[in-house]
């Protein structure tokens, strides 16, 4: 478990370095632009969840601990990430303290998939 949250500080850390569309959008990344702009957002969220995926496998394999838990009999195309971001972004504890959608998306998802205590 503390592996899995050093990995998800080192991820938190680089996602909101990263800077997306910055010509088309003047708050790139950022919640209140996913808000006014959703449409232009869903192939880029595609992109970040699967590697949310990849980092999760890889914090499972080589680590020896996930940072979030998907139940088993869910695969990575049955989960509607962007419902979940919605939901997540629409609670305002997060929207006060979070600002940019990548890091919002992987506090969901830790949220909704939480991984039990061994």
């Amino acid at each position: 478990m503390k592996i899995g949250l050093v990995f998800l500080g080192i991820i938190l850390l680089g996602a909101t370095q990263l800077g997306y569309a910055e010509n088309a959008f003047s708050n790139a990344n950022k919640i209140s632009d996913y808000k006014a702009n959703k449409s232009f957002y869903h192939q880029y969220l595609n992109g970040v969840m699967n590697g949310y995926f990849w980092a999760n496998s890889y914090s499972s394999s080589q680590l020896g601990g996930r940072i979030f838990c998907i139940p088993e009999n869910l695969t990575p195309s049955d989960i509607n990430y962007i419902r979940i971001l919605d939901t997540h972004i629409e609670n305002k504890a997060n929207a006060k303290r979070e600002e940019f959608i990548e890091v919002s998306l992987l506090f969901a998802l830790v949220e909704k998939f939480p991984c039990s205590e061994t």
